[in-house]
């Protein structure tokens, strides 16, 4: 099954926690490896305590043939490892946060997962992600592409800047 995931951190060394969060992800997913890789953005942090720096974000689709929730446990642990606390304040700065955002066509709804992700379609900077190395996909739930979706979007007023094109080689 194809995972799209986004990558966020916003502290430490933004750019290393999303090369090591990547680098776990193909060791510990099943069979995993990357079949697309997003650039990397600088984006102001939204929903975040006042204060909060601004976050490395990007995207990336791993194919992997671990059910979602096993994926939800890995990658859970890659966070721990990397030094995200278990338990934490909602949005609070974060050395990684790892997202699912789509499993396939899969549709799911557990009190620790929700696929496709909720919050997807409110958040222009994972839009801009998925729709740069999938733009005519359609997500679960969806009748448009992820481009027809994000032409749609209001702008949240959040500063994407590229940082880079080819952070994970």
């Amino acid at each position: 099954m194809r995972y799209g995931i986004t990558l966020g951190s916003n502290l430490g060394d933004r750019q290393a926690n999303l090369k090591r969060a990547l680098d776990l992800m193909n060791d510990r997913l099943t069979d995993g490896f990357p079949t697309s890789i997003g650039p990397m953005y600088e984006t102001s942090p939204l929903n975040c305590p006042e204060g909060s720096p601004d976050f490395y974000n990007s995207f990336v689709e791993i194919e992997s043939s671990d059910e979602p929730l096993v994926v939800l446990q890995k990658l859970r642990a890659i966070e721990s490892e990397l030094g995200r606390p278990n338990h934490h304040e909602r949005n609070a700065p974060r050395t990684i946060d790892l997202d699912i955002i789509y499993a396939g066509d899969s549709i799911l709804n557990h009190p620790d997962l929700t696929i496709p992700h909720p919050r997807a379609l409110e958040r222009r900077f994972v839009m801009e992600q998925v729709a740069y190395c999938h733009p005519d996909l359609v997500l679960p739930l969806q009748t448009q592409t992820v481009s027809e979706l994000l032409e749609e979007m209001p702008d949240d007023g959040a500063a994407m800047t590229s940082v880079s094109d080819e952070w994970a080689f």
